[in-house]
């Protein structure tokens, strides 16, 4: 006699997963991996807890010194990105940057046919900087928010350290790629003349990437300059307790149904 079939599985509900932070930006990991089944097991649910505030005065800084390639990389050798805060600090700059320059793309054409001409950018490489922007990154989320945000304006950009998952795994890996760099084929500059790394910084960090890259424990031709700036504060979001009570009331009310 055959068996009768198996009875169907009753419908599975999701588990409710709070993620204490805001989505990265483009696209989150950690939203992608638990809701990438058909029938997802987990169900996630941001709420973050801090807020942060980026600062004028080195959004202005920053907007200046990405006015073109030439200007950054005659002053820095590279640039370091650890977080989505950093990254959206630099976003800002940049915009900054574009509206400034489409005011006075308007200005410069109102004032054309009257004996003014219109200045053509330079778009060469500043013998003095490397052939390709490099930009040291942290994970693949602060990588691919970096692409997204800096590709257009620099096409020749250089992505290095995505695979990473700390600053101090971060600085290894970046003494290790200068020491494999086909540059030192070539005699090293002076350690008084070497141009620094930009590091775009919060307030409140750690200084492991720093003290690696300039470790007494390495020789001087080793050491690589870091200059931080703090581009923005981070605080306590005052609604978070309110936010994460509601969450929690529409959790039991759905659990309820």
């Amino acid at each position: 006699m055959p068996s009768s079939p198996a009875p169907a599985p009753p419908p599975s509900t999701s588990i409710p997963v709070f993620l204490l932070k805001s989505p990265s930006q483009p696209q989150d990991s950690y939203h992608d991996v638990l809701s990438s089944h058909a029938d997802p097991i987990f169900r996630p649910h941001f709420l973050p807890v801090l807020t942060h505030v980026f600062s004028a005065t080195a959004l202005s800084s920053l907007s200046s010194l990405f006015s073109s390639p030439e200007s950054f990389f005659a002053r820095y050798d590279g640039l370091i990105l650890t977080s989505q805060r950093a990254v959206q600090a630099l976003g800002e700059a940049l915009q900054t940057k574009r509206e400034g320059a489409a005011e006075k793309e308007q200005g410069a054409g109102s004032g054309r046919g009257k004996g003014q001409r219109r200045a053509v950018p330079h778009t060469g490489t500043d013998a003095t900087g490397p052939r390709n922007p490099i930009v040291y990154v942290v994970g693949p989320a602060t990588a691919a928010a970096a692409r997204a945000l800096l590709s257009p304006p620099f096409p020749e950009l250089t992505i290095l350290g995505s695979e990473t998952g700390s600053g101090a795994a971060l600085a290894s890996y970046i003494l290790a790629a200068r020491r494999s760099s086909p540059d030192n084929n070539e005699a090293p500059p002076p350690p008084a003349k070497k141009k620094p790394l930009l590091f775009l910084v919060g307030e409140q960090r750690r200084d492991v990437i720093p003290k690696t890259l300039q470790s007494a424990s390495l020789s001087a031709e080793e050491r690589i300059p870091v200059e931080e700036r703090v581009v923005y504060e981070s605080s306590t979001r005052t609604q978070f307790e309110g936010d994460f009570a509601r969450a929690l009331a529409e959790l039991g009310s759905d659990a309820a149904e």
